[in-house]
């Protein structure tokens, strides 16, 4: 054999080998890619592969338990009240995705972000409690959305409070805005009475 005829031989072979070796590799690949076992297995290819249905696969809402108040009808006797709330999920919301709604018993009065205490608690600090209705009903409820690709989300069972400050700083500055308004008057009447009593001419009483 001629040094012509063993490049052709060489050259054919090699095209015959080439793809046949990429269709191998290619082979573990795929097989690393629909292996469904456990997440993170190493394929032959020495990666660390994750399918599609391993990542995506999360369609349960988080779980949200309520831990102040813990009870229907808690009566809140204090100006700041936090509403915290516990969220279990396998995929943790992250901050902007827990919120907190606020209305009563007619009409919505606002929503605001919660905040992360660390761990699976959350936190709402309910301030100024002094500007609401007193001995009225209020209602709280949350919502969640978890960090999965799916973005579950859920909104909590309604829980039901009471205002009931009995000492409000509101109607004690009324209180004392008529005290002062009814003294003053108390004393222009006095000034008056007393200057009128100045000018009147003394009547002499007879032997």
């Amino acid at each position: 054999m001629n040094s012509k005829k063993a490049s052709v031989l060489l050259i054919t072979m090699g095209f015959l080998i080439f793809p046949a070796l990429l269709v191998y590799q290619n082979s573990f690949i795929l097989l690393g890619l629909t292996d469904t076992g456990d997440s993170g297995k190493i394929n032959p290819t020495g990666r660390r592969l994750f399918t599609h249905s391993q990542i995506d696969n999360d369609t349960t809402p988080p779980t949200i338990t309520y831990v102040q108040p813990s009870i229907n009808k808690t009566v809140i006797t204090i100006q700041t009240y936090n509403i915290i709330v516990e969220i279990i999920d396998e995929h943790s919301p992250i901050s902007g995705n827990v919120i907190a709604e606020l209305s009563n018993l007619t009409s919505f009065l606002f929503n605001v972000s919660m905040d992360s205490l660390g761990g699976d608690q959350w936190i709402f600090t309910w301030d100024n409690l002094t500007s609401y209705e007193n001995y009225e009903e209020y209602i709280i409820r949350i919502w969640a959305k978890d960090s999965s690709l799916n973005g579950n989300n859920i909104w909590s069972t309604p829980m039901y409070v009471v205002v009931s400050i009995s000492s409000s700083p509101k109607m004690l500055n009324v209180a004392l805005y008529i005290f002062f308004v009814i003294l003053i008057f108390a004393g222009i009447i006095y000034y008056f009475n007393k200057k009128r009593a100045n000018v009147l001419p003394k009547v002499r009483k007879g032997k």
